[in-house]
């Protein structure tokens, strides 16, 4: 029969089953979820990361240069030396200065006039005992260089050695014989020691003994 109401139709069963499986889906994954959950001690799942590794240090591209050994040094063989000779101090030999024990006569050689009195003047500021001047005679009545002559006898060596040294280190001569002077021999008198001035210390005054 037809009523005056429209009919409803029944839902199909088929329908709602399908409906109540899409609800329990997704109920159990909710489920599922917090029973993993549950079972971690309601934390985030853990992420597990792969363990450090730290990479090795780089090789060194720098090549170290070889080290090159020196061998060991030698020494120069140490040289003993000799020792050393100590030398005697230099002495300086000082002429010994005899101006006594012999007479002096000086004879006018250089035909100068008053050059042997003042000779004989100046070698008597040295001490020596002299005589009265006299004049060249004979091969040597004019000369040119000085002489002084001696006896040989020691006090006459010495004092004539004294004068020569005096009159600038003139060479001593053995006294001649006869003397070349006024009157040879005995023209000496007591004189020992005879000084012939020549040219060239006649109008000089005396030199001096000379420097060591």
């Amino acid at each position: 029969m037809t009523s005056g109401h429209p009919s409803r139709r029944a839902p199909r069963r088929g329908s709602r089953r399908t409906g109540a499986l899409v609800a329990v889906v997704p109920a159990v994954a909710l489920v599922a979820v917090l029973a993993a959950c549950s079972d971690s001690g309601s934390s985030a799942p853990t992420t597990a990361l792969a363990p450090l590794v730290t990479p090795p240090p780089a090789a060194s591209t720098t090549t170290a240069a070889p080290t090159t050994t020196t061998p060991p040094t030698t020494a120069a063989p140490t040289t003993t030396l000799p020792p050393t000779t100590t030398l005697p101090p230099t002495t300086t030999t000082t002429f010994p200065f005899v101006n006594d024990g012999a007479f002096v006569l000086v004879a006018n050689a250089a035909d100068v006039p008053g050059a042997a009195s003042a000779y004989t003047e100046a070698l008597a500021e040295y001490g020596f005992a002299m005589l009265e001047p006299t004049n060249g005679a004979g091969p040597e009545e004019i000369i040119e260089v000085s002489r002084v002559y001696a006896r040989p006898d020691p006090a006459s060596q010495a004092v004539g050695l004294s004068v020569a040294r005096v009159m600038g280190g003139l060479p001593l001569e053995r006294m001649p014989t006869p003397a070349p002077i006024d009157g040879a021999t005995d023209g000496l008198g007591e004189a020992t020691v005879l000084v012939m001035l020549g040219r060239d210390l006649a109008d000089q005054p005396l030199p001096g003994p000379p420097r060591d």
